[in-house]
């Protein structure tokens, strides 16, 4: 550095010159005014975590077999809250018909033909009373149906013989009776016993088609 006023070299870092004593100007050390660049860490990219494609299950129902449809009852219900009952009290009817001869018309021609023919009385009393044990079987076969026990169906078979079985004795009683007098079984009423007769044959034979597809209900 030097002096302004004689200069004289100054090396010293005095604030006056040594020869002359004129006074110096320190200089100032320049500030360094670059900016500052702030230290940044490096930036490394985020590895972003993507969920790996697991396959989602799918909700199953549990497998179920498939049912066969309800068979149709109407006909059972038709037999157990109505047929069967009104059924034995027609046959309770008859019952007392042939127990009393009035199945032959009134007390008076029942007499005449007893008198006539005495074994007609004997039919007409073994025929009413199998139409009592009928009425009888009846009302037990309806609640062995309602209780869908085993034996159901077999015993509504059975009630539809035992109609049948009273009108053929019925037929060969009287067949019995009048044979020889001359009289043939034409002469007499019997259509509407044989008619009885049929119809209990088909009633058991529709039953058995009927409750053969239904047997797996009555299993008590």
């Amino acid at each position: 550095m030097l002096c302004p006023n004689c200069g004289t070299d100054v090396s010293s870092a005095g604030r006056f010159c040594p020869n002359c004593g004129t006074p110096l100007q320190v200089a100032k050390p320049a500030m360094d005014t670059a900016p500052q660049q702030q230290y940044q860490p490096p930036q490394y990219p985020q590895p972003q975590y993507q969920q790996p494609p697991y396959p989602q299950p799918q909700y199953q129902q549990p497998y179920q077999p498939m049912q066969a449809a309800a068979p149709q009852m109407n006909w059972y219900k038709f037999l157990i809250y109505f047929a069967l009952f009104a059924g034995a009290v027609v046959n309770a009817v008859n019952a007392i018909r042939f127990l009393t001869g009035l199945v032959n018309g009134s007390s008076a021609e029942a007499q005449w033909l007893y008198a006539i023919f005495p074994g007609w009385k004997t039919v007409d009393i073994i025929v009413g009373l199998l139409l009592l044990v009928l009425v009888a079987f009846s009302i037990y076969t309806r609640f062995r149906l309602s209780g869908y026990y085993k034996n159901g169906p077999l015993c509504l078979y059975l009630t539809y013989g035992l109609a049948a079985l009273s009108n053929i004795v019925y037929l060969l009683g009287v067949a019995l009776v009048i044979s020889g007098t001359g009289i043939s079984m034409t002469d007499l009423e019997i259509v509407p016993t044989i008619v009885s007769i049929i119809v209990s044959i088909v009633m058991i034979v529709i039953n058995v088609v009927y409750f053969n597809k239904r047997k797996q209900l009555f299993n008590k």
